[in-house]
């Protein structure tokens, strides 16, 4: 199950650099043009954005989890390829 981990991590590592926070931010400079938001509508998308952010790390987390303790290692590696 090493490959698994080994993406996994890898996975992680890209939460840590802040991929997802700037992908987040792109979202809601895309919808503050699109839609013309006030600044107190984009602080409160901003927070949405940031909880969601939150909800789907525990979530993505937990399943990775649960998928290394299912699967064997050759079903992992054909999972990641």
């Amino acid at each position: 199950m090493h490959c698994f981990s080994i993406s996994f991590n890898r996975r992680r590592i890209l939460w840590r650099q802040g991929w997802f926070e700037r992908h987040h931010g792109n979202r809601v400079e895309h919808l503050t043009k699109k839609l013309d938001l006030t600044a107190e509508q984009k602080t409160k998308v901003e927070a949405i954005f940031k909880e969601q952010e939150e909800k789907l790390k525990i979530i993505h987390e937990e399943t990775h989890k649960r998928l290394q303790e299912v699967l064997t290692k050759e079903q992992i590696t054909n999972w990641m390829s």
